[in-house]
């Protein structure tokens, strides 16, 4: 199975816009699931398996762990099952083009795009169940670079679909016909956008400006509770930071928006914070749906 991990920025850009709080996830890296029902069927032949995780050309900076969930049929002596369906591309589908002028103003686009396919069945003491495992990762990323490349702008979108389809077969050709019993998805996006400038003064210091825009939508919908939720983030900065030649601290000032909210069955919560020059103008939470 794949899936892409959510990006983060730890820093950057400005010292100062990180001061005291902090980018979107950097100290809360959420749990990932990734459903495994469909190799049940290759699981259950009475051999040693090993499930392996790794996180590609990233394994030395993440710490990987996992709980597998299991449910027993205790109506069942034996579970039986098999893989139906593998379609599983190897790597993404990259693209990527740019030009660099003389004046080494450029532009750059990347696009990836990589879908996931899995289907498995298992016989239980009911019914035979079905397990189709649908994943679509899309990412793409524009970087414009002008004046001499003093001036950097871009923009990047990263989304990610998962869904699986539970149904039931009845174990006798004459039962019922076939049902759908459980439908998940999972739907993450990832806007990320800003610009950048850096200007050389004349006693050898420096200045630089920047503006960040990212977020995170995460919409989960289940067909068993019958339930939507949405978890939106946001975080909007900008501000300026430099240097004199004799090591003075100059530039504008720094602020920092970040909000959070959620929306489901159990209600509604909303919570707003705004820095400024490291000092929080101010923190209002809501709990009303509106």
């Amino acid at each position: 199975m794949v899936l892409t991990v959510r990006p983060r920025i730890l820093g950057g850009f400005l010292p100062t816009l990180w001061r005291p709080m902090l980018s979107i996830g950097a100290l809360n890296i959420p749990s990932y699931y990734i459903d495994v029902t469909p190799f049940v069927g290759l699981l259950v032949d009475g051999k040693r398996h090993q499930i392996g995780l790794q996180v590609t050309n990233a394994n030395s900076f993440w710490f990987v762990d996992a709980n597998l969930h299991l449910w027993v049929d205790r109506d069942s002596n034996q579970t039986v099952g098999g893989l139906t369906s593998y379609k599983i591309t190897p790597n993404a589908t990259i693209t990527a083009k740019g030009h660099v002028a003389d004046n080494l103003d450029a532009n750059f686009t990347t696009t990836a795009h990589r879908t996931v396919s899995v289907s498995g069945w298992v016989r239980t003491s009911m019914c035979k169940v079905q397990s189709d495992v649908n994943r679509v990762i899309k990412f793409q990323n524009v970087q414009k670079y002008t004046n001499g490349s003093n001036v950097e702008s871009w923009t990047q979108n990263l989304v990610q679909s998962a869904t699986t389809i539970t149904t039931s077969i009845p174990l006798r050709p004459s039962s019922s016909s076939r049902a759908t019993i459980h439908v998940h998805t999972e739907t993450d996006d990832w806007p990320f956008s800003g610009w950048s400038s850096y200007t050389p003064l004349a006693d050898n210091g420096f200045l630089i400006d920047a503006h960040i825009d990212q977020g995170r939508v995460r919409r989960v919908e289940d067909s068993r509770n019958v339930r939507v939720e949405v978890t939106r983030r946001r975080q909007i900065g900008e501000g300026s930071f430099g240097t004199t030649g004799k090591g003075v601290r100059i530039g504008g000032p720094t602020e920092l928006e970040t909000t959070l909210k959620l929306r489901g069955i159990a209600g509604c919560y909303e919570r707003k914070v705004v820095v400024n020059q490291t000092r929080v103008l101010s923190d209002k939470v809501d709990q009303k749906c509106q």
